[in-house]
C-alpha cells in the first residue's frame, strides 16, 4: 500500500520532471482536490460565454493546468 500511495506517485513526478513536464505538487492524502474544486467554483461563479466552449466551464482546473504546465 506504501508503495502505491507514496512512492510510485514520487517516482511518476521525478521521472516527468526528467523530461520537463512540470505540475501541480502532490499531496499524500488530498491530491490536488483543493485546486479542482476551486477551479470548479471560479468556472461556475461566471457567466456561461455564448460559444459552445463548454470545457473550461465543466473542466476548469484542467484547463487551467494544461494552460500552466
Amino acid at each position: 500500500v506504501l508503495y502505491m500511495v507514496w512512492w510510485k506517485p514520487l517516482t511518476i513526478k521525478r521521472w516527468l520532471k526528467k523530461q520537463g513536464i512540470h505540475g501541480p505538487s502532490y499531496n499524500l492524502f488530498l491530491g490536488n482536490t483543493r485546486e479542482t474544486m476551486s477551479g470548479f467554483y471560479q468556472a461556475w461563479s461566471k457567466a456561461m460565454s455564448l460559444t459552445h466552449d463548454i470545457g473550461p466551464r465543466v473542466l476548469g482546473y484542467f484547463y487551467r493546468v494544461a494552460k500552466e504546465y
